[in-house]
């Protein structure tokens, strides 16, 4: 496990005033109307906060496979591509595997259900990918669409 996402290590690198990350002020999305009704911004918001941490106190590695699903994310015109589609697979697996670390080190819960939209976002992303495959235009307004209803 790395340092960074076990909120319970005790390595002091100034991220918190007692040493522990503020994992809080990671989950947490400052919100607007807009971003609010926009999940997949506000996933995208999230990623970018996350990865910053990752990259600057803990995991690099970590970082590098999460700015992918960013980039995945603000990709999503091109998901009929092949590698866009690889992609996806491997983001989805990522992230599926890092939110079972993050509850394997009870972190909180805000942090997990994050992770937990991601994997949802993920998911309809695929979901349109199906639909597509037989024959059904898909846009990012119906994936914005399907999306809303699980905010």
């Amino acid at each position: 496990m790395t340092p960074s996402i076990d909120p319970h290590a005790n390595k002091n690198n100034n991220r918190h005033n007692h040493g522990m990350p503020d994992w809080q002020a990671i989950a947490s999305v400052k919100s607007t109307s807009q971003q609010c009704a926009n999940i997949l911004q506000s996933s995208i918001l999230f990623l970018r906060r996350f990865i910053c941490h990752e990259s600057l106190y803990g995991d690099s590695e970590g970082a590098k496979e999460l700015l992918k699903v960013q980039g995945l994310l603000g990709s999503l015109e091109s998901f009929n591509d092949e590698a866009f589609n690889q992609q996806l697979r491997d983001s989805y697996e990522y992230v599926c595997c890092y939110l079972e670390l993050l509850q394997e080190t009870q972190a909180p819960l805000d942090l997990c259900l994050e992770f937990e939209r991601l994997i949802h976002i993920l998911e309809a992303i695929q979901c349109m990918q199906q639909q597509s495959a037989l024959g059904v235009v898909g846009s990012l307004a119906q994936l914005k669409s399907h999306l809303k209803p699980h905010n």
